[in-house]
């Protein structure tokens, strides 16, 4: 439970930085890094092989709770980042009409 608190945390820490534009938290994979250092090797790598394994509710009897949870944590991870291009996408769009808007 410790290791789910001190994962869910930095994701949260890395998701408002990136939120923020920090150019230290703009790449997932430096996010990923900070994360899997956070976990270290054995929950990462349980946790990747969780993930590709496809044999899921198989892992997650293997699993405790701790290692399912980074493997969660990594999609949604993914899932914000994918929310952040597409905010950043929308913004673009309304500056290019208001720019057209001021033009006309």
């Amino acid at each position: 439970y410790e290791m789910y608190e001190k994962a869910k945390a930095l994701t949260q820490e890395c998701y408002e930085k990136k939120a923020l534009g920090d150019p230290a938290y703009t790449s997932l994979m430096q996010i990923l890094k900070r994360l899997r250092e956070t976990v270290g090797e054995t929950y990462w790598r349980r946790a990747q092989e969780y993930e590709t394994d496809g044999e899921e509710a198989e892992m997650v009897t293997k699993m405790d709770g701790q290692q399912s949870t980074i493997a969660r944590l990594q999609r949604e991870l993914a899932d914000k980042d994918r929310e952040i291009k597409s905010m950043k996408a929308i913004l673009k769009k309304i500056g290019v009409m208001a720019n057209n808007m001021s033009e006309d």
